[in-house]
């Protein structure tokens, strides 16, 4: 053909017009930089009904206590265990992965726990000696005094008898340590190290925290892989070492980990068998390589408009978008195999799928329109290069190869076959098919739950369990964020919240609670306690004295008992001894946007405790469960989405009546929709709860489905090339999902296997199309 016919002018047109589009998309991701991959896995989970600026205290907070880690490394020998926690802690240590880790309780801790209580001694004794009077309050500590002193087990430091001669700062901190979640567990210090027994064994306790900049994802030198060398190594030396985890970031290592290994099979299966299948047809390296060249260029328009628009591109968008994109396979070949492939059926599946694309974008939810976004330029960018660009590459192939249509041909003979059998008995097999759906479809459960997203290693797992007996926290699944205009208002709130839960303590509700408030008492109630005990305690002082044998001083009122002058904003925070200040880091959020936020946990809830009693939105206190709020947004936003397919296929079916009738629009949309019914159906069969990213997978079969039938409708004369055609992309499709759905990751595997059914089902009903 002569290079400068209007033939070969207007082919080069279009693939200049496609370099041309590509190089705008280029230009306006160079003009959006800075970019930023979001790695965060709560992004995937849409945000609670909670207020945005509760929902952010609640986000750090999460992110908070998502880096903590506890290791509890154990052995018969006690000095195997401490050599062990010794070179583990270290090893923690020397990484700048690693934001602390501790694993002794050295005399300077110590030292310093007791001068931060001794400075402290006034404020932070029990509220409850507020409603008593003074001499109450001074016979009370008079006797407290005597008992510590003269008890059968004195366990209390003397040596600032004279300076505390009613040794308040003991009281304060055995109050305020049996308050922590390290009073309720069974932990014990031996040589300086948090210790427990089990089994026969002696653990020794390591707390640590994971910096900032840490990854959440597996990589060759995260921290965590390091830490598993390294205790495979000690458990070499040490055949008898047993090393325990509990923490967010083991479950994020541990299932980022397999989430890569699953990837490489699944991707490298999946690839493999598709390659295959494509040589075996085309018998050919130019479609498979054009094909494939194709699918690289939409992903990388797709993650280039996606950065250029959200300035952003999460993880999860990638992974799912790049599988979505696998779809525009299809209309590569349908370019190679069915030789009269038609533009106009090429066009139409394009704007069906996009419009279940828009309909996925209508869902409030950021990362599913971020994922729909990049799915709807990713598959616009592959018709482009079906259209621009395939032509000019593949004129001489099309031309030479024949492809074999024996196959096609066999199973359109058995559809002819089919459509002979007269319609009374076509409709009684239908309406039999039809009967056999309604109990799977009676029996679904539209829910999501979090909880099941998520499958937990079994060695992780019994690490947990025996982390949790050991620990015995028991932080209830709710709690509590009050906020507030300043750091006194929130602490006044949080005692009027505490007020309240001490009832329930009364009322066996609670066994406990941890609120900041108890140990940085709020200005108006330090003030209120110094004010007592100042009047208080030198009514018994001298009567204390006499029996303590020391001598008294004069005006003790002005010399003992005058509390230190504290900031009300600062010095609480600032001068937590480091043994303290992991709880201050759990309980206090502190600043966000101008206001101040805490958290105030309950401890071993019973069933009858109902958190909404105790909360009070309208002044600041509310109560919060991250998994019921979020497992009900879930569930809103799966029945959200179910009316979106609805609506998705009314709009599809109207868009086709103007091209086609009525009756045929109908027809063409029979096959998706009773896809979807069927997916539906074997969902209720099987169990599985119909989820959101179930959901996501039948808005997909309609996108993908519909194109099938599309194709049929307007094959004519060409029915088998037709044929071919569908079935390598069927097959391609069924491959692609069928292998994610083997995936341990749970919304993928419930994506996978929603779409396998429903394409399979499409695959099989879309040739009763043709007219």
């Amino acid at each position: 053909m002569n290079s400068s016919s209007p033939e070969s002018k207007k082919r080069f047109f279009n693939v200049g017009l496609w370099v041309l589009l590509h190089i705008a998309l280029m230009v306006a991701v160079v003009i959006a930089y800075p970019w930023k991959v979001d790695k965060n896995l709560y992004s995937i989970v849409p945000e609670s009904e909670m207020t945005p600026e509760i929902h952010a205290a609640e986000n750090e907070l999460t992110a908070r206590t998502s880096s903590r880690m506890m290791i509890f490394v154990g052995d018969s020998d006690f000095s195997v265990a401490k050599t062990a926690a010794d070179r583990i802690g270290h090893t923690l240590l020397a990484n700048k992965q690693i934001r602390s880790a501790s694993w002794k309780v050295d005399a300077s801790s110590m030292d310093e726990i007791s001068k931060f209580f001794f400075d402290r001694r006034f404020s932070m004794q029990d509220p409850m000696i507020l409603a008593m009077e003074d001499a109450e309050v001074a016979d009370y500590f008079y006797n407290k005094a005597l008992s510590r002193v003269f008890g059968a087990f004195p366990m209390t430091d003397l040596s600032r008898l004279e300076e505390d001669p009613y040794l308040l700062s003991q009281s304060a901190q055995d109050r305020m340590l049996s308050m922590t979640p390290m009073a309720s567990s069974h932990l014990t210090l031996r040589d300086d190290m948090l210790t427990v027994q089990d089994s026969g064994r002696t653990y020794v306790f390591i707390n640590a925290e994971l910096s900032k900049d840490a990854s959440a994802f597996a990589s060759g030198d995260h921290i965590l892989g390091i830490l598993d060398d390294t205790i495979e190594e000690l458990q070499e030396e040490f055949p008898n070492l047993r090393v325990e985890k509990s923490g967010v970031p083991f479950h994020s290592y541990s299932s980022s980990k397999q989430a890569q290994v699953e990837i490489g099979w699944i991707s490298g299966i999946s690839t493999a068998a598709v390659l295959l299948l494509l040589l075996l047809v085309f018998r050919s390296a130019v479609p498979i390589v054009t094909t494939l060249s194709s699918i690289a260029v939409a992903i990388l328009a797709a993650m280039g408009a996606t950065l250029a628009t959200f300035h952003e591109i999460h993880v999860f968008t990638f992974i799912f978008g790049t599988s979505v994109i696998g779809v525009s396979i299809d209309y590569a070949l349908h370019h190679f195999a069915d030789k009269e492939a038609q533009v106009k059926s090429m066009l139409l599946g394009f704007m069906t799928t996009e419009l279940s694309y828009i309909a996925l974008m209508i869902v409030d939810f950021p990362i599913l329109r971020q994922m729909a976004f990049f799915s709807m330029v990713g598959l616009a960018s592959a018709l482009l290069s079906v259209l621009l660009v395939f032509p000019f590459v593949s004129e001489r192939l099309r031309n030479e190869q024949k492809f074999s249509l024996k196959v096609a041909q066999v199973i359109l003979a058995g559809y002819s076959k089919l459509e002979r059998i007269p319609k009374i008995a076509r409709y009684i097999i239908f309406v039999m098919a039809a009967g056999a759906l309604i109990p799977g479809i009676v029996q679904l459960n539209v829910q999501t739950d979090i909880r099941s997203m998520y499958t937990v290693a079994p060695e992780l797992g019994a690490s947990e369990m025996k982390v949790a007996k050991w620990m015995n926290s028991g932080i209830a699944p709710t709690y509590f964020i009050v906020s507030g205009n300043s750091v006194e208002e929130v602490l006044q709130k949080e005692e009027t919240l505490t007020e309240k839960l001490r009832e329930a303590e009364r009322d066996s509700l609670l066994k406990s609670h941890l609120a900041f408030s108890e140990f940085s008492p709020s200005s108006a109630k330090r003030t209120a306690l110094d004010s007592l005990l100042s009047r208080a305690l030198p009514l018994r002082y001298k009567d204390l004295c006499k029996q303590l044998k020391i001598h008294p001083v004069k005006n003790p009122g002005k010399t003992l008992f005058a509390a230190v002058e504290m900031d009300e904003n600062t010095a609480e925070f600032e001068d937590l001894p480091e043994q303290l200040s992991s709880v201050r880091d759990m309980l206090w959020i502190g600043e966000i946007s101008g206001k101040y936020y805490s958290a105030v946990l309950p401890m071993h809830a019973s069933e009858m405790f109902n958190p909404k009693d105790y909360a009070d939105p309208s002044n600041g206190i509310y109560a919060v469960n991250k998994i019921q709020e979020v497992n009900a947004a879930l569930t809103e936003l799966s029945l959200t989405a179910l009316s979106l397919v609805a609506f998705a296929y009314f709009a599809v079916c109207f868009i086709l009546s103007f091209v086609f009738s009525w009756r045929n629009s109908l027809r063409i949309v029979r096959a998706p929709v009773l896809g979807c019914f069927f997916t539906l159906s074997m969902f209720g069969y099987l169990q599985i709860p119909v989820n959101f990213f179930a959901i996501t997978g039948l808005i997909l079969v309609l996108g993908i489905g519909i194109d099938y039938a599309l194709f049929f409708k307007d094959a004519q004369n060409h029915a088998d090339s037709t044929a071919l055609a569908v079935m390598l992309s069927a097959a391609t499709t069924l491959i692609s999902f069928g292998t994610l759905s083997l995936s341990g990751f749970a919304p993928v595997s419930v994506l996978g296997l929603a779409v396998l059914l429903g394409i399979s089902a499409c695959f099989l009903l879309s040739p009763f199309t043709r007219d």
